[in-house]
């Protein structure tokens, strides 16, 4: 609802005229329900900012951890007073509400809040009625997320003791220490602590180490954690989620590794599975906010899916079929990318080249074991290399098995949220491709889950094709002109 209050009569003055006024009055001195850009609103956003900084004193920290403003003389509380008028001006243009989901608008929009607020006018809304209590009131029933209320809230001192000892508790070493730790540095970063988010790289590093603990419960808080940090801050924690999927390092070829390089890779294989899902959650939280952010998360993923084990790659086209229902119409810029990779996927194992490293290495294994077995048992020993469950090739044909199913269904989803857009975005030889490989998926896989991700994904090409018939009968129909005289 636009405010009452947004007119162009009462847009405020100030002592000086500065280029940073001039830009706000060129904004709010037009019709309240005129389209506003998100460079403009940023730009008056920035403006009021400077307005606010150059007439208040820099902010002390009292001893108990609350901020407080250092004796502002009344000119400076009344600039402050006008400061908040123009925003409630601002904030009145319907457009500024609706691109609140810009976090990074939405970061400069509590920033901005926070300083004015610090004065002390801001928290006499419940005395007064002036444009404070308005702008407040509207900010608390239209903003999509209890921002200004948590970014006004300073630590108090108990909540500063309790986010002390959670950051003991995570490096003690009992798991349900830990765990309890995690969960409670969580719960500071979503209330938008001020000692949180001031050691938020710090924080970062403890719920990183903590990815490492073999109890699913520490690991999971810790991407509890990680996913939280994500939200308050995702311009500086999707770059440092996406570092965890990377590979550190290729390990030497053309030498049998060591039982210690084996051991390193499998922790470095765990890492970057970790790392994947912690993306994930992170995108869910994320939700709508996620298209400005999600370059980091994107390139990790789409390069985690051409990695060399099955494992990643399965959980990479899982992640990604996430981001792909995420992202909605922020998926078109990589659709290609994303259906090419899906779409080698599902190749036979003969014709993929990632797969033909990956039974090669099966069998590598197979034979080192049936060579260092075949003294004891040289007739038992093939058998029970293919009956046990948790032999290495068995484990590769089980995570290629899933990524053909996280590829049928990422293709089956990209195509959904795609729509009719497919046939402009998509070239017509790449859903030839796709449709010829479904079909053969459909038709010729074992797996049932497999089978039937596969028909959900044609089911999908045979409504574009669908549409594109109806369209192109439409173009084609004949046209008459019929002229009716009165």
């Amino acid at each position: 609802m636009p405010f009452p209050t947004a007119n162009a009569a009462e847009a405020p003055t100030f002592p000086t005229a500065t280029a940073a006024e001039a830009q706000v009055r060129s904004l709010v001195s037009g019709d309240a329900s005129a389209p506003v850009g998100v460079a403009d609103l940023q730009a008056a956003t920035r403006a009021l900012g400077e307005l606010v900084r150059s007439n208040l004193r820099p902010l002390a920290r009292a001893a108990d951890g609350r901020l407080l403003f250092v004796a502002a003389p009344a000119s400076e509380n009344e600039v402050t007073s006008r400061c908040l008028r123009l925003l409630a001006l601002v904030w009145s243009k319907p457009p500024f509400r609706t691109m609140l989901h810009h976090r990074h608008l939405a970061e400069e929009l509590g920033a901005l809040i926070t300083i004015a607020g610090s004065s002390g006018s801001f928290h006499a809304r419940s005395r007064t009625g002036g444009p404070e209590a308005r702008l407040a009131e509207l900010l608390e029933r239209e903003a999509p997320l209890p921002l200004l209320e948590a970014l006004l809230a300073v630590d108090s001192p108990a909540q500063l003791a309790e986010l002390r000892e959670a950051v003991r508790d995570v490096g003690r070493a009992e798991p349900y220490r830990v765990a309890a730790g995690l969960a409670a540095v969580r719960h500071a970063l979503l209330r938008r602590s001020e000692a949180a988010l001031g050691r938020l790289e710090e924080l970062l590093e403890l719920a990183k180490l903590r990815l490492a603990h073999d109890d699913s419960f520490v690991y999971q808080a810790a991407l509890n954690a990680l996913a939280a940090a994500a939200e308050v801050s995702p311009r500086t924690v999707m770059p440092r989620l996406a570092e965890l999927l990377l590979p550190q390092g290729k390990p030497q070829l053309g030498r049998r590794p060591s039982a210690a390089c084996e051991a390193r890779a499998a922790a470095a294989t765990e890492r970057r599975l970790k790392g994947a899902q912690a993306l994930c959650q992170a995108v869910l939280r994320l939700g709508a906010t996620l298209p400005p952010h999600a370059d980091a998360a994107m390139a990790a993923l789409l390069a985690g899916a051409r990695d060399d084990c099955a494992a990643i790659r399965a959980s990479c086209l899982a992640a990604l079929a996430t981001a792909a229902s995420t992202l909605r119409l922020a998926l078109h810029p990589y659709a290609v990318e994303l259906l090419t990779l899906a779409t080698s996927a599902l190749q036979p194992h003969r014709n993929n080249a990632l797969f033909q490293a990956a039974a090669a290495e099966a069998d590598r294994r197979r034979l080192d074991s049936a060579a260092s077995t075949s003294s004891a048992a040289p007739a038992a020993a093939p058998a029970r290399e293919t009956e046990e469950p948790g032999d290495g090739g068995s484990a590769e044909e089980r995570a290629c098995v899933d990524e053909a199913r996280a590829a049928a269904y990422l293709v089956g989803l990209t195509l959904q949220q795609l729509g009719t857009d497919g046939a402009a975005v998509l070239p017509p030889s790449q859903l030839r491709q796709i449709y010829a490989q479904l079909r053969l998926t459909r038709d010729g896989a074992a797996d049932p889950l497999l089978r039937e991700h596969a028909a959900d994904a044609v089911a999908q090409l045979d409504l574009l094709g669908r549409h594109l018939l109806g369209a192109a009968a439409w173009s084609e129909r004949p046209r008459t002109l019929t002229i009716r005289m009165p």
